[in-house]
């Protein structure tokens, strides 16, 4: 049985498209790149454009508008939670630690899954937006996306080493570790966390043991991208 809907279909082609352009494009050369006439395109290209999916600028070309970010920005975190999911539940078994999943947006940062350890005394760390600068994950995006906000010296430890460590502002004696999670290309697209209390009788901050485990679970949601 054929499930294909061609005009919601030629919509997501468009839009997938429009994602890609780095200039304003002609419905010509929507229509041309896509392999469509240019009366196939222009009722669905009119109705993305009414519905602000594209902007229409004074010369008649096209640029992505407000909604098709939200629309990508949506659909990316969604199939990255998919992903990210089962390697998170495995570091949390193996570890006993908690671990979230966080991504940048613009200075701000934006957990937006998390696993709690099943320990008695565990660390949660609430899904939302908070400041980047004051936080592991934020400070570890930062510096991969090269923030002027963060002094060079440590934009560069941190891409060095592979992780930024940090206390968290609000309570004494709790910390947290962030690794970085790479596309093919290298590019930083999110941040795997893992918070925690120091155990007793610890005799420094940084726990070692989390780094490579936690590494492994960012190299597998990776892979599953």
């Amino acid at each position: 049985m054929n499930t294909k809907v061609p005009a919601l279909e030629k919509g997501l082609k468009i839009i997938e498209f429009m994602l890609t352009a780095s200039e304003p494009i002609t419905m010509s050369q929507i229509a041309e790149r896509l392999g469509y006439k240019v009366s196939e395109v222009q009722r669905t290209v009119t109705y993305l454009s009414a519905e602000q999916y594209l902007i229409r600028n004074g010369a008649g070309s096209y640029m992505p508008g407000p909604k098709i970010y939200q629309f990508a920005d949506q659909n990316r975190e969604t199939i990255l939670i998919n992903r990210a999911e089962g390697p998170m539940r495995a570091y949390a078994e193996k570890t006993a630690a908690s671990v979230h999943l966080s991504v940048l947006v613009e200075e701000m940062l934006h957990v937006i899954f998390e696993i709690e350890s099943k320990e008695i005394v565990r660390i949660s760390i609430r899904p939302g937006l908070y400041e980047a600068v004051s936080t592991a994950s934020g400070r570890l995006l930062l510096a991969y996306a090269q923030s002027p906000i963060l002094a060079a010296t440590e934009r560069q430890k941190i891409m060095e080493q592979g992780y930024a460590f940090k206390d968290i502002d609000c309570v004494q004696g709790v910390y947290a570790l962030a690794v970085p999670i790479c596309t093919q290309s290298g590019s930083c697209i999110a941040a795997l966390a893992s918070p925690y209390v120091l155990p007793r009788g610890a005799k420094e901050a940084f726990r070692q043991e989390l780094v490579e485990p936690l590494k492994r679970a960012a190299n597998d949601i990776a892979s599953l991208l």
